[in-house]
C-alpha cells in the first residue's frame, strides 16, 4: 500500500498543551483510544511491531517494510501478521527499540485523515502527531494540514523515526567557537531531559597536544585524523552521537599547517587524507558550523591568536561550501534553538493558549482569561499573554 501521512514532534509536555488547546485532552479518553507499541527495528524500513490495544489482553505481531522517503511525502509499505515465535527470532536481532503509547485523536469536521499522538518513552522522550490520509482521494496531504484542523501551522519532521533517533552529530567551528561546550551541553540535555542515549566525542587533537606537550606537526596531522575517527565510530551503543570535532577538520588543518609546497610525500598525505574526510562525510547526519562570537586565549589551541582563528573559520566554511554538503549555522547561544532544529521539536506549553494573526482580536490571555492587553509574545509558538501584569509573573 501507499502510505501518506506527515509528522510533527513534541516534547511530552508540549504534547499534553497542544491537545489540551485544541480540546482534545487525554483525561476523558476511553481505552479504546489508546494502544501500546513496542517497534523492533532491524534497520532503516524493516521492523516487527508489537502491540495491544488496553483492554486486550493478547499481543500481535506485524513485520512491516517501507521504501522511499518520508521527506516526499509518501512511502511503500508492506505488512504482514507473524507469529509471535518468529517475531521473537527477528526482535532479537533489533538494532533499535521504540517503545511508545498510541492515542488515536478524535478531531472535529475531520474524516478524510487518521490522527494519532505517539507519546514515545524509548530511545527518547518525545511526542509525535500523525496525520495519515485514509484513503487516495486526499492524496497528497497538503502542507497546510495543521492549519487546516487545528488554526495552527506547525513544523513538520520529514525524517522516519529510525532516522529521527539515530544520528551521528558533527559540530564544527574555528578556534574559540564554542564546539566542545555545545557538544556537551546538547548530550547532556539529551540525555538528562529526553531520556535519551546520547554520547559526546571528545576532540582528540586536544588528547594528542596534552599528551605529548606539543601541538601535532603536518605528518602527525594523519595521526590526529585516525584517532578522531576510532572515537566517532568506536561510540558503542549510543544512538545520538555527537563529535566536538568531525573529521573533516583534520584536513582543513593539515592545509594550513606548515609543509614543503613541492613535495611528493605531502602531496600523497593530502591526496590521501582528502580522500579519507570525504568518505567520512557520509557518515554524519547533521553538520552544523558554529559562528566565533569573541575570541578567548587558550594555551591548548593549535593556532597563535584571533588572526589566525579567524582564517581557519573562513576555511572550514570554504570546505563546505565547495564540496556543497549541507550545514546549518548557528554561534554557542543559541544550544536550545540547535536542539529544537535538529529534533524539529515545535515549542508549545500547556500554560498557553495557540493563536492565529487572524484570531488575534478575540484570543484570550490563557492567565487571567481577559481580552485587554492581549500580546503575541512569540510567533513560533504563538503564545499569547496579559502585558505586563500577567506576562510579568510568568515563571514564577
Amino acid at each position: 500500500m501507499i502510505e501518506h501521512e506527515r509528522s510533527y514532534v513534541f516534547t511530552h509536555e508540549g504534547a499534553h498543551g497542544f491537545l489540551e488547546s485544541n480540546g482534545l485532552g487525554l483525561k476523558d479518553l476511553s481505552d479504546t483510544a489508546c494502544e501500546s507499541i513496542e517497534d523492533y527495528y532491524l534497520g532503516k524500513g524493516m521492523r516487527v511491531r508489537k502491540s495491544k490495544k488496553v483492554e486486550d489482553d493478547v499481543y500481535s505481531f506485524v513485520f512491516t517494510r517501507k521504501t522511499g522517503e518520508k521527506a516526499k511525502g509518501y512511502r511503500f509499505e508492506f505488512e504482514e501478521k507473524i507469529s509471535e515465535d518468529l517475531a521473537t527470532q527477528l526482535m532479537a536481532e533489533s538494532t533499535m527499540q521504540v517503545k511508545k503509547t498510541r492515542i488515536k485523536l478524535s478531531v472535529p469536521n475531520n474524516i478524510a485523515y487518521a490522527v494519532t499522538m505517539d507519546f514515545i518513552d524509548e530511545p527518547m522522550k518525545l511526542a509525535v502527531l500523525e496525520i495519515e490520509a485514509l484513503n487516495e482521494v486526499v492524496f497528497p496531504i497538503p502542507a497546510d494540514i495543521t492549519t487546516k484542523l487545528f488554526g495552527i501551522q506547525l513544523k513538520e519532521c520529514p525524517l522516519c523515526s529510525y532516522k529521527l533517533f539515530n544520528r551521528r552529530i558533527g559540530i564544527a567551528g574555528g578556534p574559540s567557537s564554542g564546539k566542545s561546550e555545545t557538544a556537551k551541553s546538547l548530550s547532556h540535555t539529551l540525555n538528562t531531559q529526553m531520556n535519551a542515549n546520547s554520547y559526546h566525542v571528545a576532540e582528540f587533537a586536544t588528547t594528542f597536544i596534552q599528551k605529548y606537550k606539543k601541538n601535532p606537526n603536518f605528518w602527525e596531522e594523519f595521526f590526529v585524523w585516525h584517532g578522531q575517527h576510532e572515537r566517532e565510530r568506536s561510540s558503542g551503543t549510543a544512538n545520538i552521537v555527537i563529535s566536538d570535532c568531525p573529521t573533516f577538520l583534520a584536513y582543513v588543518y593539515l592545509l594550513h599547517l606548515p609543509k614543503d609546497k613541492f613535495s611528493k610525500d605531502t602531496a600523497i598525505v593530502l591526496a590521501k587524507m582528502y580522500k579519507r574526510v570525504l568518505f567520512d562525510i557520509d557518515w554524519y547526519s547533521d553538520l552544523i558550523l558554529l559562528e566565533m562570537k569573541e575570541y578567548k586565549e587558550n594555551s591548548i589551541r593549535y593556532q597563535s591568536g584571533l588572526e589566525e582563528a579567524v582564517e581557519i573559520q573562513s576555511r572550514i566554511r570554504a570546505f563546505l561550501d565547495d564540496h556543497r554538503i549541507n550545514y546549518s549555522v548557528y554561534d554557542y547561544t543559541k544550544k536550545d534553538e540547535i536542539l529544537r532544529d535538529l529534533f524539529y521539536i515545535n515549542v508549545f506549553t500547556k500554560f498557553y493558549s495557540p493563536v492565529t494573526t487572524e484570531s488575534m482580536d478575540r484570543a484570550k490571555c490563557a492567565i487571567c482569561g481577559t481580552r485587554e492587553g492581549v500580546l503575541q509574545v512569540d510567533n513560533s509558538t504563538m503564545r499569547v499573554e496579559c502585558y505586563p501584569s500577567c506576562a510579568g509573573t510568568r515563571g514564577s
